[in-house]
């Protein structure tokens, strides 16, 4: 309807249809996340609160042929597992929207180490709870908590997150046939190393962790943040983030000073871009 699709950046005059089939059905959709929302709603109301929906389908961004996009998109609500013994229950966050935005893009053939976040989601995301991947300076998905006032607008109760993006935004990799690439394992051994930085507040991790990407190289196959902390023994206006990297050698193991030089440039890095020192 044109109310939900104005909450979601659409309801334009010239993409409202003249001869609707049904009063629900008069706007040209501009996401997939609302249609996604009623259903959520629906198994609310029916007792069943706890979902997790997908729909892959077009959206119309404009009335022009190339305004037609393919869009990917799920939502989860409630909880993330029934109530059992062992108490692994609890209320869906931005953290599996980001999950599943980057499980997604995984499918089309983008690594989830080339991404990085930004924090210009949509404003029907929560401002707070939300962000974009990022690869280069291209847009590739938006994910976060849905802002509390679309929530409301379905009826939804509690926090619903979720994520949408555009399969025309993919680039493709490049492939000789329909059958998947061989995996290309290295003999070597990889390496794992820690890093605890102090920081300013108010810079993002998405910058820390950009940062250590850049310095650590082509041998970065993994990189994690498994801390963060603010608290007692940490200064006022800083706070403490750890993260762990994983290099994977192609060529020849990796030797001390190799891994010396390249934890040294990553120290170096995160200082110069991020202010950030290694705490004692």
């Amino acid at each position: 309807a044109a109310k939900e699709a104005s909450l979601f950046g659409g309801g334009a005059p010239h993409l409202t249809l003249v001869n609707p089939i049904s009063a629900d059905l008069s706007v040209m959709r501009p996401s997939a996340l609302p249609n996604l929302l009623q259903a959520a709603v629906r198994n609310q109301d029916r007792g069943e609160a706890d979902c997790a929906l997908f729909e892959i389908g077009p959206v119309f961004l404009g009335d022009a042929p190339e305004d037609q996009r393919t869009a990917c998109a799920g939502i989860r609500h409630g909880h993330t597992a029934p109530r059992e013994w062992h108490n692994q229950r609890r209320v869906v966050d931005v953290f599996d929207a980001k999950a599943d935005a980057e499980a997604a893009l995984a499918v089309l053939g983008v690594r989830r180490a080339s991404l990085s976040v930004d924090r210009s989601a949509a404003d029907y995301f929560h401002p707070g709870r939300s962000a974009v991947l990022m690869q280069g300076r291209n847009r590739l998905a938006s994910f976060g908590e849905l802002h509390p006032n679309v929530a409301a607008h379905f009826g939804l109760r509690g926090p619903v997150v979720g994520f949408e993006l555009f399969l025309d935004d993919v680039a493709l990799a490049k492939a000789k046939g329909p059958a998947r690439s061989l995996l290309k394992m290295s003999s070597f051994q990889p390496v794992s190393r820690d890093f605890a930085f102090l920081l300013d507040a108010d810079i993002a991790a998405s910058d820390l962790l950009r940062a250590v990407k850049s310095a650590a190289g082509p041998m970065l196959s993994d990189i994690q943040l498994f801390d963060l902390y603010q608290g007692k023994g940490i200064e006022d206006g800083k706070k403490s983030i750890a993260v762990t990297i994983t290099l994977t050698p192609q060529k020849a193991t990796l030797t001390e000073d190799d891994i010396e030089a390249i934890s040294s440039a990553v120290v170096k890095l995160a200082e110069k871009n991020c202010g950030a020192v290694l705490r004692g």
